[in-house]
Order: structure tokens, then C-alpha cells, then sequence
């Protein structure tokens, strides 16, 4: 194995390299760092854009959530006059009821009056014979 002698050229020479090296690697290092500063700026906007979006399908779905509210409140209105109309019905029905028991009582009233006249004439006629 050979051995390297290090002179004072030799040193300077690596160490002119070395420098080198970490200029170039601040530039580099600066160039990552521009990048990272125009993406953090452009990420930062489309973030922005996105929440402005977000916030305007919010406003959006508290409207449609507003729209459904009214809906089932006047769901609700029409529910309770549907109620009141079925109860008028009801008593309708009711009064109809009544109204039919009444005929039919005094149809019967009158059917059997009809036949006890009628009968009472044919016994008279018959006993006038």
C-alpha cells in the first residue's frame, strides 16, 4: 500500500475543493429553499381557493338545509289541516250515520203504519161483505 505525502499544494488544493463544494452547495441549498418558498406561497393560495370553495358548498348545503326546513315545516301545517279536514269528515260521517238510523226508523214507522192501514182496510172491506 502506498502512502500519499501531503503537501502544502496538495492541502490547498483540497481545501480550494473543499470550499468549492460548499459554495456550490449554498447555491443549491438556496435554490431548494426558493422552491420550497414558491411552493409554500402556491400551496398557500390553492389552500385559500379550496376554502373559499369549501365555504361557498357550506353557504350552499345551510341553504338546502334551510329549503328542507321550510319544506317540512309547511309539511307540518298541511299535516295539521289534513287533521281538521279528517275530523270534519268524521263528524260528517257521524251526522250521516245519524241521519240514515233516523230514516230507517221512521221508514219502518211508516211501512208498519202502511200495513196496519192497509190491513184494517182489508178487514173492513171484508167484513162489509
Amino acid at each position: 500500500m502506498t502512502t500519499m505525502s501531503w503537501t502544502d499544494e496538495k492541502l490547498e488544493a483540497l481545501e480550494t475543493k473543499v470550499d468549492d463544494g460548499f459554495v456550490r452547495m449554498d447555491v443549491g441549498f438556496a435554490q431548494v429553499n426558493g422552491r420550497i418558498d414558491t411552493l409554500a406561497a402556491t400551496t398557500d393560495e390553492r389552500f385559500k381557493r379550496v376554502d373559499e370553495r369549501f365555504d361557498e358548498v357550506d353557504r350552499k348545503f345551510r341553504e338546502v338545509d334551510r329549503r328542507f326546513d321550510e319544506v317540512a315545516r309547511q309539511f307540518g301545517a298541511m299535516d295539521g289541516k289534513f287533521d281538521a279536514l279528517d275530523r270534519r269528515f268524521d263528524r260528517m260521517d257521524d251526522k250521516l250515520d245519524s241521519f240514515m238510523r233516523l230514516t230507517m226508523q221512521v221508514g219502518g214507522g211508516l211501512i208498519g203504519t202502511l200495513i196496519l192501514a192497509l190491513v184494517t182496510v182489508i178487514v173492513a172491506v171484508f167484513a162489509n161483505l
